[in-house]
C-alpha cells in the first residue's frame, strides 16, 4: 500500500494546498494521503485563524484521507522541531512510504546535500556559524552567512522546511522517501490576492484588514460576521469547499489573532519569575531578563513582540516563546531516537472512503490510536499523557478566547465528535 504524508497547518486551506495534493496524486498515485496538521496554535507563534476541526474538514474535502493532530509541543516549535515532530509522527504510523512537501527550488539535489551537511555539522561550519552569532546576528542570518553557497536555499520558508524535513528523515533513519513538489503559488510573504494562488499570509492579511475596518466603522462582531464582507474577495483563491467552510465558520464565530490572547498572555507573564521563564524552550537568560523588565509596559501580544525584538532574535521566535509561556509548554526531555515511536496518534477526522486506512493504521501503528478521549488516559504512558494534556490545554485556551469574543459556547475536546467526511 502506497501511503503519503503531508505536514501542514492549512491556515487556511487554499488553492496552493489543493494544487499540492492534486499534483501528488497525478505524479505519485498514492493509495491514501495522511496529513499531520497543527492544532489550534501554529509554528509562527500565533493562534490559528479558525479552529483545527474546520481546517481538517477543508483538507478532507480537498483530497486528504486522514488528518492526525501534530502535538502542540511540535506545532509551535522552531522549524527544526516542527519538522522532527511531523516526520516522527509518520514514522510512528508504520504505514507511511513517502513524505510530500513544497519547495521554491527545482534543484532538490542541492537541498539534500545541504540537509546532510547540516545534519553532520562539520567543524568548519560550526566555527563559521558561531563567529557570525558572536557578531549579534540571529540564527537564520548567521547560518545563511556561514553557508554562502546555499544562501538562496536559506532565504525562503518552504525550502527551509524542506531542509528540516530531510534532516529529520536522516536523524530518525526513516524508511520514508521525500517527494518534493515545486510550488507554483506566490511566496509566503506575498500580500497580493490578484492571482489564484495567493499565499496564506495574504489571505489572513486581507481578513485582518477587513476586521479592522469594521471595528473603525463601529460594527459589532455579529454585524462583521454576518456580512462576511472580507470573504467575498477570497472566492478566487480558495477551493469551493474551503470557501464554504470558512464562510460557515465566520457566520457565527470570529477569526482569532494573537492580540485576542493578550490579556491571558499578560496574566501569565505577571505570574512568571526568572527561574520559571528559563524552563521554556528557546528562552535565553538575557531574553528572560528583558521580559521581566518590560512586562509592566505590556500593551498587546504583537506590540510586546516588537518591544522584545532585536538584531539577534526575530519577531517570530519571540512570538513562539510567548506561545510557550501562554500554554505552559516547558522544556522536557523527549526520547526521539529510533525506533522509539511518538507516544500516540490522535485522529481529528477521516473520509468514509478511507475507513480501510484507519483499520490498517490500528494494526500497523507503533503507538495507541486515539479516536476517543474517554479511554485515552488508560492507553498512554507518562510521556504520552504529558503531550496529550498539553494538546487538550491548548484547545481549551483557544476555545476560551473564541467564547469570550463571540459570547457563545463551543464543544470541548471531550464532547466533540470525530470528524467524518
Amino acid at each position: 500500500m502506497n501511503v503519503t504524508g503531508i505536514i501542514a497547518e492549512y491556515n487556511p486551506f487554499h488553492n496552493g494546498h489543493r494544487y499540492q495534493i492534486a499534483e501528488l496524486k497525478r505524479t505519485q498515485h498514492p493509495d491514501y494521503i495522511i496529513v499531520a496538521m497543527s492544532g489550534d496554535f501554529l509554528q509562527r507563534g500565533a493562534p490559528a485563524l479558525i479552529d483545527k476541526y474546520t481546517r481538517a474538514q477543508m483538507a478532507l474535502c480537498s483530497g486528504a484521507d486522514l488528518v492526525l493532530e501534530l502535538p502542540v509541543r511540535f506545532a509551535t516549535a522552531s522549524a527544526e522541531r516542527f519538522a522532527l515532530g511531523g516526520v516522527w509522527l509518520f514514522a510512528t504510523t508504520g504505514l507511511t512510504n513517502t513524505l510530500c512537501f513544497g519547495t521554491e527550488s527545482a534543484d532538490f539535489t542541492r537541498i539534500l546535500a545541504l540537509a546532510r551537511l547540516l545534519t553532520e555539522e562539520p567543524e568548519w561550519y560550526r566555527d563559521s556559524l558561531n563567529a557570525f552569532l558572536k557578531r549579534g546576528l540571529s540564527f537564520p542570518a548567521a547560518r545563511a552567512h556561514a553557508l554562502p553557497q546555499y544562501e538562496d536555499l536559506l532565504q525562503t520558508p518552504n525550502n527551509i522546511l524542506a531542509l528540516e524535513y530531510c534532516k529529520a528523515l536522516l536523524r530518525l533513519d526513516c524508511a520514508i522517501t521525500p517527494v518534493p513538489i515545486l510550488r507554483n503559488d506566490k511566496g509566503y510573504h506575498d500580500q497580493g490576492l490578484d492571482q489564484p494562488y495567493a499565499s496564506a499570509s495574504a489571505i489572513r492579511s486581507a481578513l485582518l484588514q477587513e476586521e479592522c475596518s469594521g471595528k473603525k466603522q463601529g460594527l459589532s462582531l455579529e454585524a462583521c460576521c454576518g456580512k462576511n464582507q472580507g470573504l467575498s474577495q477570497l472566492q478566487s483563491v480558495l477551493p469551493l469547499d474551503s470557501y464554504r467552510l470558512i464562510t460557515q465558520f465566520h457566520a457565527s464565530a470570529p477569526f482569532l489573532w494573537e492580540d485576542d490572547f493578550s490579556l491571558l498572555l499578560h496574566h501569565r507573564l505577571l505570574s512568571e519569575d526568572h527561574n520559571s521563564l528559563l524552563q521554556y524552550a528557546d528562552l535565553t537568560e538575557p531574553l528572560a531578563n528583558r521580559i521581566l523588565q518590560k512586562r509592566n509596559d505590556f500593551l498587546s501580544w504583537s506590540s510586546f513582540c516588537r518591544t522584545l525584538k532585536s538584531r539577534d532574535i526575530t519577531y517570530t521566535r519571540i512570538s513562539r516563546i510567548l506561545t510557550h509561556i501562554l500554554l505552559q509548554l516547558r522544556e522536557v526531555p523527549l526520547n526521539a531516537d529510533p525506533p522509539c515511536p511518538l507516544p500516540y496518534l490522535r485522529v481529528l477526522g477521516f473520509r468514509k472512503s478511507a475507513a480501510t486506512l484507519l483499520q490498517k493504521l490500528h494494526a500497523a501503528a507503533k503507538a495507541p490510536i486515539i479516536t476517543s478521549l474517554a479511554s485515552a488516559e488508560r492507553q498512554l504512558d507518562a510521556q504520552g499523557l504529558l503531550l496529550l494534556r498539553e494538546d487538550l490545554h491548548a484547545a481549551d485556551v483557544y476555545r476560551s478566547v473564541l467564547t469570550a469574543r463571540s459570547g457563545k459556547l463551543y464543544a470541548n475536546e471531550y464532547t466533540r465528535k470525530l470528524l467524518v467526511v
